[in-house]
């Protein structure tokens, strides 16, 4: 005769149960901690000097893509600014202009090889007339 224990096979079932579910709260939590490390540690630097080698100080420096423009950020005293992105953000991005007083503006295009490492040539004065 086959006794069968319901209770102890319930027991066994939801212990079962409960160590799956907890394999997979943990993996749910290592990809939210793997997803928001590569989103908020991907930020993006952009190196700007002058012709010269020195830093270009409070550069404006603009994400710019074919369908969107980012926020501008100013370039520190080390002539870095830094382009805070997200994955789906960063990929869109193919250009980054560059303006600053006394400078060329120009866009520089992304090889998403990061920093990304810019020389602005000196403005030319315009000639004036005598």
């Amino acid at each position: 005769m086959c006794v069968v224990n319901a209770h102890a096979i319930e027991a066994e079932l939801f212990r079962v149960i409960l160590r799956v579910r907890g394999r997979i709260l943990v993996m749910r939590l290592a990809l939210a901690a793997l997803f928001v490390f590569v989103t908020l540690g991907c930020d993006q630097d952009v190196i700007v000097t002058d012709q010269a080698g020195k830093p270009v100080q409070n550069a404006d420096v603009s994400p710019v893509s074919a369908n969107m423009n980012g926020a501008t950020v100013k370039t520190d005293a080390n002539g870095v600014a830094t382009i805070p992105t997200a994955l789906e953000y960063i990929d869109q991005v193919q250009w980054v202009a560059i303006e600053k007083a006394g400078y060329e503006s120009e866009q520089f295009n992304v090889t998403h090889k990061w920093p990304l490492k810019v020389v602005l040539k000196a403005a030319t004065q315009p000639a004036t007339a005598p």
